[in-house]
C-alpha cells in the first residue's frame, strides 16, 4: 500500500473516530470498528488500556498518548492523528518542513510567528483562541499539519461573519464556539493544509491532491459537528485549496430586490429544518500592488518615477503633490530599518509599539490584538530577518536614527518577494503622511529591492484602488452544523461572492495604472 492510499484511508477512518466534547472540557474519540471494517480490509485498531474504549483529547493536556488516534492499517503501517494543544508542542523544524517553497505559503505560517502569538498570550484560551493544531504521522513519520483553533468569538479573523452570528442569535441558533483553520489576526492568503515534501511528491497529481484536500476538510467538518461546535471556517485558503474542497464558485439563485437587501434574513425561516452537507465557498476582495509595468512588457518597474508614468497625468501630479506635502513641506524623512538593525537601535521596538498602540486606541478601541511582549519575543526569534520598520522622523533629527525621534511608521514583513504592509501608527498627525508611509514609501522600497508584490492587508479599498492597488480574490470555505443556518448563509454568500467577482472584473478593467491584476476565473 503506497503512501497516498494510506493517507486517504486515514482520513476516511478519522471521519468516524471523533466523538463529542464541550468548549471547556475534552475531546473524545469513540470506537466505531464495525464501520471502519467496511472501509478497510484487515483493519485493526491499536488499543490502549481504557475501560470505556475511548481516546480522550484533553485540550490543555500535553501528556504523551492522550491527544491522539492511532490506527493500524496492516502489519507495516500505523497512522496517527494527534491534536496538539500549542504550537510549542510541535518541533519547529518539523512544522517548517511542511511549508511549500512554491510561493503558496506565507511567512505568517512559520512556526516562530505562531509561537510568538501563543507565548505572548495574544492567541490563547484567555483571548478566545484555543490552539488545536493537527499532526498526522505515518509509522512515526510526520506527513502533514493543519493550523486549527477553537474560537469563542469572531475577532481577529478578517473574513467577517458577525452578521451570521447576529442572525443565528436572533433565531436561537448557537454560533460559538466554532472551529477555525487560519492564522490569528492575519488576513494573508496561503496554504493551510501543510504537507511534507515527501507527501507532496507522493500525492503529485492534481486529482490526488484534490482528493486529499477534500478529505481533510471532511475530517475537520466531522470534528466540528461531533464535538458540538457550530461551524467550520477555513480562511484565506489558496485558490487551489478552495477549488479542491468546494469546487468552482457557484452562481447565486435569482432573488427579488427585497431579498437582495437582506438575503440572509429572508432565508433563515425559508430553509428551516433542511440539511445541506456541502461546503460554502466564499470570495472576498483585497487590494494588492504588483511590480509589473504593463507599458513595458510587464517587466518590473525601474524606479518610482517609472511607476508614476503608468498613471494619467492628473493623477500623477496629485501623487507627487501628496508626497511633497508629507515630506518636503513638513521636513520629514522616512527610514527603512531591516532585520538585525532593528534590535541594534535601542528602544526602537518599544517605540514602534507605542506608535502602533496609539492609533489602535484612537481608531479601534478594544481591538488591540498584539502586545508589546509579542513584538519583543518576535524580535528575539529567527523571524527578525523578515521584519522591516518604516520610521518617520524630522529631518532635523540628523542622520542617525534614534528611537525617541520616530513619531510615525509601519511594522512590515518581507519574504519571498512579497512585502506585507501591517501595523501603521502615528503620535503626531501630519497630513498625507499615512498615504506616504503606508503606500508610496512601501512601493518605493519594493521597486528598489525588486520585490514582486505588496499586500497592505484588509480595509481602505477606495484609497488603495485609487493609488494603483488592484483587486485580488480572497478565498474561504465555511460549513454550519445547523442546516437552517447553513442554507441561509449559503444564499447570502453566493450573492455576495458574485458581486465581489463582478466588482473585481470592473475595477481591474478600470485600473488606475492602465492595466491591473489578471482575474483567474478557473478557480
Amino acid at each position: 500500500m503506497d503512501l497516498c492510499h494510506r493517507v486517504i484511508i486515514l482520513l476516511i477512518l478519522c471521519l468516524h473516530f471523533i466523538g463529542t466534547t464541550s468548549f471547556s472540557h475534552q475531546l473524545i474519540v469513540p470506537n466505531q470498528k464495525n464501520f471502519l471494517r467496511r472501509h478497510c480490509n484487515n483493519f485493526e485498531r491499536s488499543t490502549r488500556p481504557n475501560r470505556d474504549n475511548k481516546v480522550h483529547h484533553k485540550i490543555q493536556s500535553s501528556q504523551s498518548g492522550e491527544n491522539d488516534v492511532s490506527i493500524k492499517i496492516d502489519d507495516r503501517c500505523i497512522i496517527k492523528l494527534e491534536i496538539k494543544p500549542s504550537i510549542s508542542s510541535i518541533p519547529e523544524d518539523a512544522w517548517n518542513r511542511c511549508l511549500a517553497q512554491d510561493g503558496s505559503s506565507s511567512p505568517f505560517m512559520e512556526h516562530s510567528w505562531l509561537r510568538c502569538l501563543e507565548d505572548s498570550g495574544c492567541a490563547t484560551r484567555k483571548t478566545g483562541w484555543v490552539p488545536q493544531h493537527i499532526e498526522i504521522t505515518i509509522d512515526s513519520s510526520i506527513v502533514a499539519y493543519i493550523p486549527l483553533y477553537i474560537k469563542a468569538h469572531s475577532k481577529g479573523e478578517f473574513i467577517f461573519d458577525n452578521e451570521f452570528a447576529n442572525y443565528a442569535q436572533q433565531n436561537n441558533i448557537k454560533y460559538y464556539p466554532k472551529l477555525l483553520v487560519g492564522i490569528p489576526f492575519t488576513p494573508v492568503t496561503g496554504s493551510k493544509i501543510l504537507m511534507t515534501p515527501e507527501l507532496r511528491e507522493r500525492i503529485s497529481t492534481e486529482e490526488e491532491t484534490a482528493k486529499f484536500h477534500a478529505l481533510i476538510a471532511d475530517v475537520l467538518k466531522n470534528i466540528a459537528t461531533s464535538n458540538d461546535l457550530s461551524s467550520l471556517h477555513m480562511n484565506f485558503l489558496t485558490g487551489k485549496e478552495a477549488f479542491n474542497i468546494a469546487g468552482l464558485l457557484q452562481q447565486p439563485k435569482s432573488v427579488t430586490e427585497e431579498e437582495k437587501e437582506s438575503v440572509l434574513k429572508s432565508n433563515v425561516s425559508k430553509f428551516s429544518g433542511k440539511n445541506n452537507n456541502d461546503f460554502i465557498r466564499r470570495t472576498s476582495l483585497q487590494y494588492h500592488w504588483l511590480n509589473r509595468n504593463v507599458n513595458n512588457d510587464n517587466l518590473a518597474y525601474q524606479s518610482f518615477e517609472d511607476y508614476l508614468e503608468c498613471f494619467k497625468s492628473k493623477k500623477r501630479m496629485a501623487i507627487r503633490r501628496e508626497r511633497n506635502k508629507a515630506t518636503n513641506d513638513q521636513s520629514i524623512r522616512v527610514d527603512a530599518v531591516v532585520g538585525k538593525d532593528i534590535v541594534s537601535c535601542p528602544g526602537l521596538v518599544e517605540r514602534m509599539f507605542e506608535i502602533y498602540k496609539s492609533t489602535v486606541d484612537k481608531k479601534w478601541s478594544g481591538r488591540q490584538y498584539l502586545t508589546l511582549e509579542f513584538f519583543q519575543i518576535l524580535t528575539k526569534s529567527n523571524f527578525l530577518e523578515n521584519l522591516v520598520f518604516l520610521c518617520a522622523r524630522d529631518n532635523s533629527s540628523g542622520d542617525k536614527l534614534l528611537a525617541e525621534d520616530v513619531f510615525a511608521g509601519t511594522i512590515n514583513i518581507v519574504k519571498d518577494g512579497v512585502f506585507y504592509g501591517r501595523y501603521w501608527g502615528c503620535i503626531r498627525d501630519v497630513k498625507y503622511l499615512h498615504f506616504h508611509v503606508c503606500y508610496w514609501c512601501a512601493i518605493d522600497y519594493c521597486i528598489k529591492k525588486g520585490l514582486q508584490r505588496m499586500e497592505p492587508g484588509a480595509g481602505g479599498e477606495d484609497y488603495k484602488w485609487k493609488r494603483g492597488f488592484d483587486p485580488a480574490l480572497i478565498h474561504s470555505i465555511h460549513y454550519f452544523s445547523n442546516g437552517e443556518l447553513h442554507k441561509a448563509v449559503s444564499q447570502y454568500i453566493e450573492y455576495d461572492s458574485e458581486r465581489n467577482i463582478e466588482l473585481c472584473k470592473y475595477l481591474t478593467k478600470k485600473s488606475a495604472v492602465k492595466g491591473g491584476m489578471v482575474v483567474d476565473e478557473s478557480d
